[in-house]
């Protein structure tokens, strides 16, 4: 399972994510969220990041041309669009992607129209919010989609709830963001190492009984 832990502004919180065994390192390329960075500012951390780890750039309804330049400028190893983009708009990059959807019901995470197979996020859809809402929603809604798709779990996962949320569904992966953090866009090293902790001991209980 892939712990990916999102929103990274400064690299000695990355690298607390890293030393814990963190497997993605997600950062925010698009405005609007505390923890936006600009091209400049993420090259910085990125470039101190050891390769064991993929990071992860987040954009939203960008031109694909523009991503994949600011990806090649970056340093970032997987591209997550976190918009309205469409497979026809992303098949022909050449990173690794991961999709994201905003989930507002049961209905909407049933008519997700993207390739079986490929990697979802799904997230907690809140009205002006592109993400980091720190808030959940109910888990049942994605059983049919973690079972078509390579699953990231994300939307309000912490500590404590995110053991629950991979008993429930074995996702790919879990996903935390804004409920790791002491301050809007200011991640605490304690909050983190516990996120990382709480996943590796979900998922050896898991592998455990299967």
């Amino acid at each position: 399972m892939r712990v990916k832990v999102c929103g990274n502004t400064a690299v000695e919180t990355a690298m607390v994510a890293v030393e814990e065994g963190a497997d993605l390192l997600g950062f925010i390329m698009a405005a609007g969220t505390p923890r936006s960075l600009t091209v400049e500012r993420a090259r910085q951390i990125v470039r101190e990041l050891p390769p064991t780890v993929d990071r992860v750039g987040v954009f939203v309804d960008q031109p694909i041309a523009e991503v994949e330049e600011i990806a090649a400028e970056v340093g970032f190893t997987v591209i997550q669009l976190h918009g309205q983009e469409t497979w026809e708009e992303a098949f022909t990059m050449s990173y690794p992607l991961i999709k994201a959807v905003r989930l507002d019901s049961a209905k909407s995470a049933a008519s997700v129209a993207w390739p079986p197979g490929q990697i979802l996020l799904a997230d907690t859809h809140a009205p002006g919010l592109l993400g980091g809402t720190g808030r959940t929603f109910p888990w049942h809604w994605v059983q049919d989609l973690a079972v078509r798709y390579r699953l990231v779990l994300s939307g309000g996962l912490t500590p404590q709830n995110v053991g629950d949320g991979i008993r429930a569904l074995r996702p790919w992966g879990v996903d935390a963001s804004s409920r790791l953090e002491s301050s809007p866009g200011v991640k605490d090293p304690d909050l983190v190492r516990a996120f990382v902790r709480g996943a590796r001991h979900a998922e050896e209980s898991v592998l455990a009984v299967a």
